[in-house]
């Protein structure tokens, strides 16, 4: 089985809804296992501003 970790960058362009980034991650899907690392997690969870935000990040890392 292969395995593609996904950077905190392609992670933020997919929320700011990029059609490359999607096009992208949906055709590694396809390929792969998609998968992220607790650093880009944390990275994320850095980045929000409030708790309204971190449960968008939740909603969108499920």
């Amino acid at each position: 089985m292969v395995y593609i970790l996904i950077d905190t960058d392609i992670l933020i362009d997919v929320a700011n809804e990029d059609l490359t980034a999607i096009t992208r991650l949906a055709d590694d899907a396809k390929k792969a296992v998609l998968s992220v690392s607790i650093i880009t997690v944390m990275e994320l969870i850095v980045g929000c501003r409030n708790k309204s935000e971190l449960q968008k990040l939740n909603h969108f890392l499920s």
